[in-house]
């Protein structure tokens, strides 16, 4: 596994075993080093300049970041019907 999407991992990891507040759920954001890369992996998939195992990681990193867009909104809904 690409050390990038070990650490987007990683950092979702750690955020999540701090119990983190709705508030602070709302606010997470990943790393400027993990967003960097994904810039570069989405920036150049558009001109399809992606090796096979960047085209995954990209799926990859994509996928969490839906995962933390859905806590983001879930955390939202909890916190408006407190």
């Amino acid at each position: 596994m690409d050390a990038v999407r070990t650490n987007a991992i990683d950092e979702i990891a750690e955020f999540l075993l701090t119990a983190p507040t709705l508030e602070q759920v709302i606010a997470f954001k990943a790393s400027a080093g993990v967003q960097e890369r994904l810039d570069d992996l989405l920036e150049r998939n558009k001109t399809g300049q992606l090796t096979a195992d960047e085209h995954e990681e990209l799926d990859e990193t994509l996928q969490l970041d839906l995962f933390v867009q859905f806590l983001k909104a879930k955390a939202k809904v909890k916190l408006a019907n407190k």
